[in-house]
């Protein structure tokens, strides 16, 4: 008997927490910050050669451009809105244009891609990052951001951030 009634009294106590948390819910702001190498990948494999997998930054160390992809990762089920930031520097003594595209939908289906063009100043980093907000895509981003660059010879990827809000009153989308 005292084992029923202390499984109820767990029971309603449990139920009673998640009841409060689904009542008081509200947005948050979490963000991931990552150095390139957790998510980022030369696009082929003639281009592992010339691009030097460094612990702070993907460096192209070869003498004609390199294509590295970026894939992000976030709360899809929970997530209302997200920021995708891209930092990139150029070791070389000339400024120097670089080129990442965001990429937002599904492999198979309707894609989106978004180019943005920067110069980079000789032998520094870029003064701010490349960025794509889900909504800067006409159809959103159905949760996925990935990022295209591509790194001209003495240029790098340096560092990544994913900023999104996350409200748990809000349904979780369908997977597609």
């Amino acid at each position: 008997m005292k084992l029923a009634t202390g499984l109820a009294a767990l029971t309603v106590a449990i139920a009673s927490t998640l009841a409060i948390g689904q009542a008081n819910a509200i947005e948050e702001q979490e963000g991931f910050s990552s150095n390139p190498s957790a998510r980022c990948q030369p696009a082929l494999p003639a281009f592992d050669e010339q691009v030097r997998k460094r612990p702070l930054a993907m460096v192209n160390q070869g003498t004609t451009n390199a294509f590295v992809n970026c894939a992000f990762e976030t709360e899809i089920n929970l997530s209302t809105a997200q920021l995708i930031s891209v930092y990139v520097s150029n070791a070389t003594a000339a400024p120097v244009d670089v080129t990442c595209t965001g990429i937002s939908g599904y492999e198979g289906r309707t894609n989106e891609y978004l180019p943005l063009t920067m110069t980079v100043p000789a032998g520094e980093q870029s003064t701010s990052p490349f960025q794509w907000a889900d909504n800067d895509f006409a159809t959103g981003s159905a949760g996925l951001i990935s990022v295209a660059c591509t790194l001209p010879p003495g240029t790098a990827i340096n560092d990544s951030y994913v900023d999104f809000l996350i409200d748990d009153a809000v349904d979780a989308p369908p997977i597609p």
